[in-house]
């Protein structure tokens, strides 16, 4: 049996500004593990902006708040350009989350893909 890729998440609209407030667009779930294999940001503004993602572990099996210890990517998409972070990011804990940001609110469409297996632990 093969794996099969999906969509892991979707953000209509990114309107989180900053590290601290970044909005989750895929979360980790009990007894699977994650595999992020691209995140892809599509700027509708007439201006570029940047954009950041953050891997964030879990906290005592919660979901915890991005800092910028957790920034993993950040690029400035152009005006009406699509950009795509295709690094594959594991998420292996319970409630593991990856965040995402934008310089600019509700410009940026942002969405997840990869594939969950049974834990592997």
């Amino acid at each position: 049996m093969g794996l099969i890729s999906k969509q892991l998440g979707k953000v209509a609209y990114i309107t989180q500004t900053t590290v601290g407030a970044a909005e989750t667009i895929v979360t980790n779930a009990t007894t699977l593990d994650t595999v992020v294999t691209a995140i892809t940001f599509h700027n509708t503004h007439s201006s570029a902006i940047v954009c950041t993602v953050c891997r964030v572990a879990a906290s005592g099996g919660s979901v915890d708040t991005a800092d910028i210890n957790d920034e993993v990517w950040q690029q400035s998409v152009a005006a009406s350009d699509t950009a795509v972070y295709d690094v594959p990011i594991p998420l292996n804990d319970t409630n593991d989350t990856i965040q995402v940001y934008a310089a600019t609110a509700s410009k940026v469409n942002c969405w997840a893909d990869g594939f969950t297996l049974p834990d592997q632990t």
